[in-house]
């Protein structure tokens, strides 16, 4: 597990993604980024080069279509995206 304290860098900076992928060893195009906040996750995300985006939408933030590939209400939505 990795922690923002680690990063010295809070969402939605930047340096806390860096971190996160440098210690994983993977490029952002190379994974899936779930959130349930475009505001502090999928902005970033989506500005880092994350390709593949899921706004898990619990109805707290609207819609921001211009940051996520797909939009799902559940996890179950999210394990049906991935083909579980």
């Amino acid at each position: 597990m990795y922690t923002a304290e680690q990063a010295r860098a809070y969402k939605p900076r930047l340096g806390a993604f860096e971190y996160l992928y440098a210690q994983l060893g993977c490029r952002p195009q190379d994974t899936l980024h779930v959130s349930a906040s475009p505001r502090y996750d999928l902005q970033s995300a989506t500005d880092l080069g994350v390709r593949e985006t899921v706004y898990l939408n619990r109805g707290y933030e609207p819609s921001a279509p211009h940051c996520h590939a797909y939009e799902v209400t559940t996890l179950t939505g999210v394990a049906e995206l991935l083909g579980f």
